[in-house]
């Protein structure tokens, strides 16, 4: 009986290879996916690699994203492929073959699918493993040899994984079959619609959600609160889309049948009746659509946008190629900064390095909160507020200023000060925890440091000489509290240097530096740290490993939903062929030529088809200025490279979904028909 049921399950299968080939294909390739992923995320051989255990973090959540996103694609396809085949088992049912009979030959078509989508995908996995880790190894930049091997822990996941996703599968057909009766089962795939109502209360629903996402997507302005408000604007607009795409979408095709002009030509007419009847489930697919296309646009754009604008991420964290910094407790000695300096110069010239640049420079600067003319730091009030409503503020000397910006300032008096901040201070005095300057000028710096990204203002305070600037530091330090969420005030003293040579001449010349700075005795100016250098090279290849991972998981994860999108347009089209082939059939016998048969499938599936890809575009138009806040967080900023990966990632996924419209719109038409 076994040996029955086995060859039914593989005779429907065969039977049904329109919808199964693509299933088998989805689920080979998730299997594919989710073990190289998953490889990589165990790679031992990122362990001994500076800079890399970031790319093990990113590929592990990329294996829980996958695993999610496989057990929806692969469950939403089998349920498809049921609602399909319904009819059939209904047939079967009907002619004498119980439902526990029937569970049986979906049991097999189950195990079957399981042991060969597993088997296939676990083989090509471990093929394509080695080619995934050299695109990965390219896009980090990463140099080592890359042994072929199979990861047994990746294979015990996935069949797992999978054998799970599966199990969970023949429980939902078992269950379809177990509460339909033998009737419906036969007339489930020719149910039609009535006309479906305009849904005024749904429209209002997706109108106001959609609004409300596209609000906090233009309206953010702090970085900080972009993040926290990103994924409530992408549920917004998921709800919205959805609620528009049922209720707008009937609203529209109710519009267009009243334009007697549009509404009463063949290929109109047949196509906005058909869509029109058929919206509920029609309304749905494209949601499905236009989400995952948004999802693949907004993850290419912004992995992407972080990889290319890695440059001006490291030229804003390094503006020039060695930076030493060390922190003081207090104010320094110059005889100690200058033998810093002097020690730091005799390593970069013992390696045959020219300097091109050489300037030091002295500061200090702590966050507080700005109350009237007033900043205030440390006390009480320091433990109730976040550094989204504190100010960043730098104090130096007026000798100091000059020498960082190269910018003369004028003179101005010892109980002066001069202002530069990111927002006009209006003031004309400016207190400081309790010490009162009068303003000699205020002027607009945009973009100075790193924290003017994320907190409500940032300020230069120039101060005449030294001695003021020590007796406020010293002030500051007087208020501080330990269990303060503000940081205490730090001075530093930054020597900075541009030196010739290539990426490997300029590493050598670090290696001296740190050899050199380590032999430092500073512990007579009470350092609260050792001496800290930072090298552009060195910034560069620890942030091209870790945004390599990203970029590759965006990659992957672009995949991923494309394939997600493709298989849903494919199912789509091939769904609502056959259930337009009767119908076009009584059309051509009533007199509809087989010219007129085409144009009206095309106009149908061009009114369609192509509403969600502008959709898509209007998504991420507008997601575009939330989107460059988050990139500020991570320090990229430049808005002409954003603009470009999202204009570049527009086009190629469009040609991609017009290769794909192209394709799945012949395959509707020989259903229909076979109208080429």
């Amino acid at each position: 009986m076994n040996h029955f049921y086995r060859r039914l399950a593989f005779t429907n299968m065969k039977n049904n290879k329109q919808f199964y080939l693509p299933y088998m294909f989805t689920s080979v390739i998730s299997v594919m996916l989710f073990y190289c992923i998953s490889a990589l995320s165990l790679n031992e051989g990122f362990r001994n690699i500076r800079g890399a255990s970031e790319v093990i973090m990113v590929m592990r959540f990329g294996t829980i994203i996958i695993a999610i996103f496989v057990t929806i694609l692969i469950f939403y396809t089998n349920s498809y492929i049921m609602k399909r085949r319904k009819k059939e088992l209904g047939v079967y049912n009907i002619l004498g073959m119980e439902k526990k009979h029937l569970s049986f030959v979906l049991s097999w078509e189950i195990v079957s699918t399981y042991i060969v989508a597993v088997g296939v995908g676990i083989v090509l996995g471990i093929a394509f493993h080695k080619y995934f880790s050299m695109i990965l190894y390219k896009i980090t930049d990463l140099d080592e040899t890359i042994p072929f091997y199979i990861c047994a822990d990746s294979c015990i996941r996935t069949i797992i994984l999978f054998g799970g996703i599966y199990v969970l599968n023949l429980l939902y057909n078992i269950l379809q079959i177990r509460l339909t009766n033998p009737i419906e089962l036969l007339h489930s795939s020719n149910a039609g619609e009535r006309e479906p109502k305009t849904k005024i209360f749904m429209t209002i629903i997706g109108i106001v959600s959609l609004s409300a996402g596209y609000y906090m997507a233009l309206s953010v302005e702090n970085p900080i609160t972009a993040i926290n408000l990103f994924f409530v604007a992408v549920l917004l607009v998921i709800i919205g889309t959805y609620a528009l795409f049922t209720s707008g979408s009937i609203t529209l095709l109710k519009l267009l049948r009243k334009n007697k002009n549009y509404y009463y030509q063949t290929q109109h007419f047949t196509s906005v009746s058909g869509m029109l009847y058929r919206m509920k489930q029609n309304a749905v697919g494209l949601g499905n659509i236009c989400i995952l296309s948004t999802m693949v646009l907004v993850v290419l754009t912004s992995t992407i946008g972080m990889y290319v604008g890695l440059g001006d991420f490291v030229d804003s964290l390094q503006t020039t190629d060695i930076n030493v910094s060390v922190d003081f407790a207090g104010i320094p000695s110059e005889n100690v900064m200058e033998q810093m300096k002097q020690d730091v110069k005799q390593s970069i010239v013992s390696q045959n390095r020219t300097l091109l640049c050489d300037k030091s420079t002295l500061d200090f600067s702590f966050i507080g909160i700005m109350e009237g003319d007033e900043i205030i730091y440390g006390g009480s009030l320091a433990k109730q507020v976040s550094y989204t409503e504190s100010i960043f503020v730098e104090i130096m000397t007026k000798q100091e200023y000059e020498k960082r910006f190269q910018e003369t300032l004028d003179a101005f008096e010892m109980n002066e000060v001069v202002i530069f901040s990111e927002e006009k201070y209006e003031k004309d005095s400016l207190t400081i925890q309790g010490l009162s300057y009068q303003v000699a000028r205020a002027e607009v710096r945009q973009d100075k440091n790193q924290f003017s990204k994320v907190i409500k203002d940032s300020i230069i305070a120039v101060v005449n000489d030294e001695e003021i600037m020590k007796t406020i530091y010293e002030r500051l330090c007087s208020v501080h509290i330990e269990d303060s969420i503000i940081p205490v005030p730090y001075v530093i003293y930054h020597i900075n240097f541009d030196i010739d040579g290539d990426t490997d001449e300029k590493l050598e010349a670090v290696h001296a530096i740190k050899d050199s700075i380590q032999k430092w005795d500073i512990e007579s100016e009470v350092a609260w740290d050792s001496p800290v250098e930072r090298s552009k090279v060195e910034y560069y290849q620890e942030y091209l490993i870790s945004n390599g991972g990203i970029f590759f998981l965006g990659l992957f994860l672009g995949f991923m939903f494309l394939m997600i999108t493709v298989l849903i347009i494919y199912y789509k089209q091939v769904s609502e062929g056959y259930e337009d082939r009767e119908r076009f059939q009584i059309m051509q016998k009533v007199g509809m030529s087989s010219r007129e048969v085409k144009d009206t499938i095309q106009s149908q599936v061009r009114t369609v088809f192509f509403l969600p890809l502008i959709t898509a575009n209007i998504h991420l138009l507008v997601a575009f200025p939330m989107i460059m806040k988050i990139m500020e967080v991570m320090f990229i900023s430049n808005t002409s490279i954003l603009v470009g990966c999202m204009i570049g990632t527009v086009v190629v996924f469009a040609v991609i979904y017009y290769f794909v419209f192209r394709i799945t719109s012949k395959s509707y038409i020989k259903i229909v028909g076979n109208h080429e």
